[in-house]
């Protein structure tokens, strides 16, 4: 934070940005306004005044996909890295996150059947729900800033802080973590998301896996977001778009040559047309493998020093270990996960598409794209 004057006209001096704020201030800050917009959306829709309930559907879907990924980081990355520092301060909020999100879970479902059946059962249901869900969220949100921030910021120092955030980031489906970025940025300040970029840059050693955190994090005008802090329907950052739709998209860029597609399709590029600017989006995984490589062979390296080392190892050594392995099995589960639910199917879609051939397989190949 930057001097200013103390009450007695000293200066105050300026202090360190801690980047876990990002995800304890900041991130919990965006999860509190959707929960506070997605509560005034239904009582629209309970009111007839709107017929979004497909919309809203979706909204909680990125709602709970968002905090399932911020409770597995915490569960799988941070708890244990406090853990080592101050113990048994943290199994209990594992619990509640399993609640969480079993609660957020039941509402996705339940808006289902609303959408399918209005009954006035059901609409008391989700009313219900949605108020338990607010209830239950912004409380474990306001119990973990009161009690287990202070502790991070006073054991964890901020280059390791930074490093945890990258972690986070990495735990995050690919082709999600740009809109999660986009919808968490505006309730950031300017100043300390250049902070939060810099501790990245110095946490993270791997150059690839660095320049595409950093370029998720980059100035507004890239992300789509409004001034209302929330992405633009149907931007690409917009909790509503669809993922398997920027899959389809990167996956046809990856499989295709620069004007393949044309050359079937019997017609020539055009100079000066739109024509999609640097690589193709799906390349961002040849990052993801790099780093996890690279993580792999360090942690073989380093557990082969601490097994061979004199006495036997070390239990503060095998603690660390320990902390590094379960974040490399949580990063390599959610890249797993991103291509068995969006990857794959893409490339699926494409190759039955291009099997079809004939003109009609090639409509419905630019329909798809």
């Amino acid at each position: 934070r930057p001097a200013g004057k103390l009450a007695d006209g000293h200066e105050q001096p300026a202090t360190v940005f801690q980047p876990i704020h990002f995800l304890y201030t900041y991130l919990h800050e965006a999860i509190r306004h959707e929960l506070a917009l997605l509560s005034q959306s239904l009582q629209l829709l309970l009111a007839g005044t709107s017929t979004g309930w497909p919309e809203l559907r979706r909204r909680y879907i990125f709602l709970r996909d968002v905090y399932k990924y911020h409770s597995a980081a915490e569960d799988e990355v941070i708890y244990p890295a406090l853990e080592l520092e101050v113990a048994n301060v943290t199994p209990s909020y594992s619990v509640e996150h399993e609640d969480e999100e079993h609660l957020l879970e039941e509402m996705v479902d339940l808006l289902l059947a609303t959408e399918q059946s209005p009954t006035k059962e059901n609409l008391l249901a989700v009313r219900q729900l949605s108020w338990r869900i607010q209830t239950t969220v912004t409380k474990h949100l306001a119990k973990e800033e009161a009690q287990l921030l202070p502790l991070l910021l006073t054991h964890i120092p901020p280059r390791e802080q930074g490093g945890l955030v990258a972690q986070f980031l990495c735990c995050i489906p690919i082709s999600t973590v740009a809109r999660v970025l986009a919808w968490v940025k505006p309730h950031a300040a300017p100043a300390d998301r250049a902070a939060i970029r810099e501790a990245l840059a110095g946490a993270v050693d791997d150059p690839l896996l660095c320049s595409l955190l950093l370029g998720w994090l980059e100035a507004d005008e890239a992300d789509g977001a409004g001034s209302d802090g929330l992405a633009r329907p149907g931007s690409p950052s917009s909790p509503g778009s669809s993922g398997d739709d920027e899959a389809a998209a990167a996956a046809r860029s990856v499989a295709d040559p620069p004007g393949a597609q044309s050359q079937r399709e019997g017609r020539t590029d055009v100079p000066g047309s739109r024509q999609p600017a640097g690589p193709p989006p799906l390349r961002s995984i040849l990052h993801y493998h790099a780093a996890i490589r690279a993580a792999l062979e360090g942690f073989a390296a380093d557990a082969r020093a601490v097994a061979s080392a004199p006495g036997g190892p070390d239990p503060p050594a095998l603690a660390a270990l320990l902390v590094r392995h379960r974040f490399i099995r949580a990063v390599c589960a959610f890249h797993s996960a991103a291509e068995d639910e969006v990857v794959f199917p893409a490339l699926a879609r494409l190759h039955t598409s291009q099997q079809e051939g004939g003109p009609g397989g090639r409509a419905r190949r630019r329909g798809w794209r």
